[in-house]
C-alpha cells in the first residue's frame, strides 16, 4: 500500500468521560497496622457464611456436599459486606465486616438510620493478620457531602462476579431490601439498641 492510499491515523476527541461501567469492585478489609476508612453508599447489605481457601474468601454454598470449603473441612465464618467509597482513591469498594465487629457496632443494624454518607473505620486490634477487628463510625456527614457521593450499587451482584457465581446461584429470597438489614445475623446475640461503639472480631 502506497503512502498516498494508506489510511491516516487520527485521534477521536470526546468531550466527557463515559460512565464507569467497570464490573470489578474490590473488597477492602482491616489489615494489621492500617486503618481502612470508607464512606458508606447506602443500599442494602449482604451477608453469608464463607470459607478461607487458597488465601482468599469464598462463599459457603448449599448443599454442603458440593461446597469446596466444606469438602476440605474449612471452618465457616460469617462475613458482612457494604457498598462504600474510598475518598483517597476516588473509587467504589465493598467493605468487609467480620462477625464480632458487626455484633458490637449496633448502629450498622439500625434499620431506621440511614447509613449513606457515614464514615466507617476498620482496624485490627493487634499485629496478627487474624487479630480482632474494630469497627467504628465517624461523626454524621454534612448533607452537602452526601449529595456528591456516587449512587449505591448492588453489593450482591459485585460479589457474584468476584466469586464467579451466577445470580441464580444465590438465594434471592434472603436478600433484604431495607438499609441496615442483613441477610443473616452472625451467630450469637442479635445486636440491640445502643451507642455507636467499636467492635472486635476474631
Amino acid at each position: 500500500m502506497s503512502e498516498d492510499t494508506a489510511p491516516r491515523r487520527r485521534i477521536v476527541q470526546v468531550h466527557a468521560p463515559t460512565s464507569d461501567n467497570s464490573h470489578y469492585i474490590p473488597v477492602v478489609s482491616a489489615k494489621p497496622g492500617i486503618t481502612i476508612r470508607a464512606v458508606l453508599l447506602g443500599g442494602y447489605t449482604f451477608a453469608c457464611d464463607t470459607h478461607w481457601l487458597d488465601n482468599r474468601t469464598f462463599p459457603h454454598v448449599e448443599p454442603a456436599e458440593i461446597c469446596q470449603g466444606c469438602l476440605e473441612k474449612r471452618r465457616r465464618r460469617w462475613k458482612g459486606y457494604l457498598g462504600g467509597w474510598l475518598p483517597g482513591k476516588c473509587r467504589r469498594c465493598i467493605v468487609e465486616i467480620t462477625a464480632d465487629a458487626a455484633r458490637n457496632c449496633p448502629a450498622l443494624f439500625n434499620g431506621k438510620q440511614e447509613l449513606r454518607g457515614r464514615v466507617l473505620a476498620l482496624s485490627r486490634i493487634g499485629k496478627a493478620i487474624n487479630a480482632p477487628v474494630r469497627a467504628e463510625f465517624g461523626p454524621p456527614p454534612p448533607k452537602d457531602g452526601i449529595k456528591n457521593l456516587p449512587d449505591p450499587f448492588s453489593v450482591a451482584t459485585a460479589l457474584y462476579r468476584l466469586w464467579g457465581l451466577e445470580s441464580e446461584d444465590v438465594d434471592a429470597g434472603s436478600a433484604p431490601d431495607q438499609v441496615g438489614e442483613w441477610t443473616a445475623w452472625p451467630r450469637g446475640p442479635t445486636p440491640g439498641a445502643g451507642k455507636e461503639g467499636g467492635g472486635s472480631n476474631g
